[in-house]
């Protein structure tokens, strides 16, 4: 009786599980139905998966002509154009059709990843923990709504997550289960590659160093048939064999432009108005903020460059201002290289983490929030939409709970369970490594961190479901 309680190797039953999957689902698709959105990323995705929709094929040629020639520089992976393609397949082409799929592919990662939280936590009520997290939490549902890779890419992560704590439960490395998750994850961006690192510190969790490795090596060699037959794909076409995950190193992109810019941009918040307006040229539209200049004249150098750069609105950046730029970023390096290496990037990190005011994805009446807005607008947002506020405010204080609570229960000496401890720590790591990644790389974008915080979601439902009934027999 006592093991049928606590649930032991069992799953957590097909009652439970679909009722998780109802639940998910019907959350995103609600938000998707109600709040259709398209954002930045949008059109280069839809066009891509038109043409695999009409005319079979990978290409950034406008459909119609069905001319199908490949992005210039493959910055973008074929997974979502595929997926958004198989979704108007059965669905019918319109915008709703393409955010059923990832819905429904989230809602079935879910039930399959609390499946595995049971079977590793040997408690149905670490899975239902797990689960229920995931499917309500208010930073992955509101991203149903968006025409980006971010629903379809969380539920690769749950996925791959779901891989490990079945292989933290068989107590060894399963690989082909790990390889067609990563596989699905890799199809879709670049970034999913740092799924490998909390893989790999698994193997050597439950492997001796040779057999980890020998395990991880077979891995590996799975891993790159993807990527080997996507190069093999690109060879042919004429371009380079691995696509480009920079947009900056596309032809004829204004790569000193970009990298001036990039050089003091430590908040999503800087970047919408210098880096918006290059894909549709819109020079004109460029708004440099006062605190992004380091002396008097560097201001006076750029205000003469961007003079002359309004001149040549939907035209490409002439070569000789883009070098102008270029060498400004490098005087900053030179002048500044702590500042440049250093300090700017643990202040991106920082916005990254902390950032007060992100949405978190959610439709909210007071848009988006410029730099000028940041804290010292709040009073008057807060008089103006306090519906507005209280949503921010929710969403992002249930972001510093998720980080400070799996901090706190892996630093505190809590008895938790070996197995949830230690998918606490993966999480928690993996968490980190992406929040160091994109805020070194000068990408504080708080929706780059969702994989992140969709395990740690996962990790500490179950932390928290295994320890309160230890603290309950504590007490007594």
């Amino acid at each position: 009786m006592a093991e049928a309680e606590r649930g032991g190797n069992a799953g957590l039953g097909g009652l439970w599980l679909s009722g998780l999957f109802a639940l998910a689902l019907t959350a995103r698709l609600a938000m998707a139905l109600a709040y259709p959105a398209y954002a930045g990323d949008s059109p280069g995705y839809l066009v891509l998966a038109e043409n695999i929709y009409r005319n079979g094929c990978v290409a950034a040629s406008p459909p119609e002509g069905a001319a199908c020639l490949p992005e210039p520089g493959g910055s973008r992976l074929p997974g979502y154009p595929a997926v958004l393609a198989l979704a108007w397949l059965l669905f019918g082409p319109s915008t709703v059709s393409a955010l059923l799929l990832p819905c429904l592919l989230q809602a079935l990662a879910i039930a399959w990843l609390a499946e595995a939280a049971t079977r590793a936590a040997g408690s149905r009520a670490a899975g239902l923990a797990a689960g229920l997290l995931c499917a309500l939490s208010p930073l992955q549902v509101p991203y149903a709504r968006f025409v980006l890779t971010e629903a379809l890419q969380t539920a690769a992560a749950w996925w791959v997550f779901a891989e490990m704590l079945r292989c933290l439960a068989l107590g060894r490395l399963a690989i082909l289960p790990l390889a067609l998750a990563l596989g699905a994850a890799l199809t879709l961006r670049y970034d999913a590659l740092l799924l490998c690192l909390p893989v790999t510190a698994l193997g050597l969790l439950l492997h001796r160093p040779r057999e980890a490795l020998r395990r991880g090596a077979i891995l590996a060699v799975l891993l790159a048939l993807l990527p080997g037959a996507w190069a093999l794909r690109n060879l042919a076409h004429g371009i380079p064999a691995l696509p480009r995950g920079d947009v900056a190193s596309l032809p004829g992109y204004p790569l000193g432009y970009y990298r001036w810019g990039m050089s003091w941009t430590v908040s999503h918040y800087d970047g919408q108005a210098w880096a918006y307006p290059i894909g549709e040229r819109r020079w004109s539209d460029i708004v440099v903020p006062e605190r992004a200049y380091v002396s008097a004249d560097e201001r006076r150098q750029v205000a003469t460059l961007l003079e002359a750069l309004r001149r040549h609105d939907g035209k490409p950046v002439p070569a000789e201002i883009d070098a102008a730029f270029q060498s400004l970023y490098e005087a900053r390096k030179r002048a500044a290289p702590w500042r440049h290496y250093l300090f700017d990037p643990l202040r991106a990190i920082w916005d990254l983490a902390a950032n007060p005011v992100t949405a978190n994805g959610w439709p909210t009446p007071a848009g988006d929030i410029g730099p000028e807005r940041r804290l010292g607008g709040l009073m008057s947002l807060a008089l103006a939409f306090p519906g507005d506020l209280a949503i921010r405010a929710g969403g992002n204080l249930y972001r510093y709970a998720l980080l400070l609570g799996a901090l706190a229960l892996l630093l505190w000496p809590v008895p938790l369970p070996r197995a949830v401890r230690w998918a606490l720590a993966l999480a928690l790591g993996y968490f980190l490594l992406r929040l160091a990644v994109f805020g070194y790389g000068n990408r504080p974008i708080t929706r780059y961190l969702l994989p992140g915080y969709a395990m740690l979601e996962a990790a500490l439902g179950m932390a928290l479901a295994a320890l309160l009934p230890r603290l309950r027999r504590a007490d007594r």
